[in-house]
């Protein structure tokens, strides 16, 4: 059965570069079948999204409902078939991001989360909750060129890591995860995380 572990995290957390030097940890350990899966980005999250921007689509409620079914949808269509045939999923954020920013108290959050999950979205084996200090968070921002950088965007940021770190610390199955270092050690400290670990 193929083994599925989510990152997620907010802006600057470090994902995308983990999740890269994650890949290469796999490849060397030649572990099998594997893949990144963007549930966000299929053609059917962007019609919601471009909802969302327009206002067309504007009810809190209805954006969540809406979201965790058209999530639901992606599954059903595009992804339970990709994952009979791998031995390891990466998944580049799910629901748990969904439930962050959706969301303007912690049990609203687990609201969100259970939306998704009792409409059928598998839950990830193990899902890294990434996180970084401020100072870090805002080098790596402004080292990329981020135009939408005000103090308000950023305050939003780190609101979001408090709220995904509250995950890790209430959600079984939720590792918080410093990215404050070499990613290639983390990387290899993940890889011992999973393998290491029978109940995965």
């Amino acid at each position: 059965m193929v083994k599925l572990i989510c990152f997620e995290g907010a802006h600057g957390s470090g994902k995308g570069t983990l999740i890269d030097f994650f890949l290469k940890e796999l490849e060397a350990k030649s572990v099998g079948s594997y893949s990144v899966i963007r549930d966000s980005e299929f053609p059917e999250f962007e019609v919601v999204k471009r909802n969302i921007r327009s206002g067309t689509l504007s009810d809190r409620q209805e954006i969540i409902t809406t979201v965790a079914e058209t999530r639901a949808l992606i599954y059903e269509r595009h992804i339970n078939p990709l994952l009979r045939t791998l031995d390891f999923a990466l998944l580049d954020r799910s629901y748990h991001t969904s439930a962050v920013w959706q969301s303007r108290s912690f049990d609203e959050m687990l609201g969100v989360i259970t939306e998704n999950e009792r409409r059928g979205i598998p839950r990830a084996d193990l899902t890294l909750i990434l996180h970084a200090p401020t100072e870090v968070i805002r080098a790596r921002l402004e080292s990329r060129g981020r135009a939408d950088l005000s103090e308000h965007s950023f305050a939003q940021t780190m609101s979001d890591q408090e709220k995904y770190l509250y995950l890790a610390d209430n959600l079984d199955g939720c590792v918080a995860i410093n990215t404050n270092r070499e990613p290639a050690v983390l990387a290899r400290k993940i890889y011992n995380l999973i393998f290491a670990n029978s109940a995965l």
